[in-house]
């Protein structure tokens, strides 16, 4: 699974996807932040892997400067 729906980011956090939906207009970087938890969570992504993730894209920027 490559981008959850929302009736799975509401599984993963104990909410309905009602509650997940009226999440984009009420609290829209709620909804963002939890959307990009998930699908690291339903890509088996971990911190670290964000973290190198994070320090390669550095590292390539820097390179281009």
């Amino acid at each position: 699974m490559i981008k959850p729906t929302y009736k799975d980011i509401g599984s993963m956090v104990g909410k309905t996807e009602t509650t997940i939906k009226s999440w984009k207009g009420r609290n829209e970087e709620l909804l963002q932040i939890t959307r990009l938890g998930a699908i690291c969570k339903a890509n088996g992504i971990t911190e670290e892997d964000l973290e190198a993730l994070i320090q390669l894209k550095q590292s390539i920027s820097s390179r281009k400067d």
